[in-house]
């Protein structure tokens, strides 16, 4: 019996996980564009690391360095034909209310006539950096807060 278990259940078994971790790994990235939005914080700045599902190259941004809205402007590298349709979506990310960002919300916008933007949403006016991933599947935007110091009221 111990012979039929390792002749024949052993092989089957093998061949059954063999097709469902092929199953898996053909899946599109089910409709999302964005995996994930980290937050870190610092004591003079604060990084958002935002991860897509697929790359991209970073074109562009506009305010240049400060503002309440940072428009960025995208342009997808290489996506499987599964999951193209995904890229002309709209898709939200809500942070924490107090995060170190200052960040309201960031919005994926591929129904744009003008491209593939993702916007930032600040609470304030922020000053900020934006740089590719050296992955090419994130950005950072590094924001710094626009402060008082140095200025008085005479």
């Amino acid at each position: 019996m111990k012979l039929i278990y390792k002749t024949l259940l052993l092989p089957i078994l093998v061949l059954l996980l063999a097709c469902l971790a092929t199953e898996l790994c053909a899946q599109p990235i089910s409709g999302r564009i964005i995996s994930e939005v980290d937050i870190f914080a610092g004591e003079e700045q604060t990084e958002v690391h935002i991860n897509f599902n697929f790359p991209v190259r970073y074109l562009r941004h506009f305010p240049e360095q400060t503002g309440e809205e940072l428009r960025i402007q995208l342009r997808p590298i290489a996506v499987s034909p599964d999951d193209r349709e995904a890229l002309f979506q709209r898709e939200s990310f809500v942070p924490n209310e107090h995060n170190q960002a200052n960040l309201s919300e960031v919005i994926y916008e591929g129904d744009s006539f003008s491209g593939l933007f993702l916007t930032l949403y600040f609470n304030d006016v922020e000053t900020y950096q934006v740089k590719q991933g050296a992955d090419y599947r994130s950005l950072t935007i590094i924001v710094t807060r626009v402060g008082t110091e140095g200025t008085t009221d005479d």
